[in-house]
């Protein structure tokens, strides 16, 4: 997938997350991620809050996950298993 695209699916996913959050915290924990790349399935996020890796996964996995399945139809068909690297590759600047 091109970073263009990708660039695209992500804000299409937040745009969906932002619905079902409090603004707050898609301002502190959504809107700063950036997507730097989605292959063999895997959406890898840049975030300068380190603590945001942890937090995200342990919060939030399942609302991106559920937005990214609804914004993609190439992931709506992966099992639990592929999907479940979606934030693993979280990166600090």
């Amino acid at each position: 997938m091109e970073i263009s695209e990708v660039k695209k699916l992500w804000e299409d996913v937040k745009a969906e997350i932002k619905k079902n959050v409090p603004e707050h915290v898609f301002l502190t924990w959504f809107q700063p991620l950036e997507a730097t790349g989605f292959e063999n399935n895997m959406l890898s996020l840049l975030t300068v809050h380190q603590m945001a890796v942890e937090l995200i996964r342990k919060n939030h996995y399942q609302q991106i996950k559920t937005a990214l399945e609804s914004c993609s139809a190439e992931t709506t068909r992966k099992s639990d298993e592929q999907i479940g690297q979606l934030i693993t590759e979280c990166e600090r600047l």
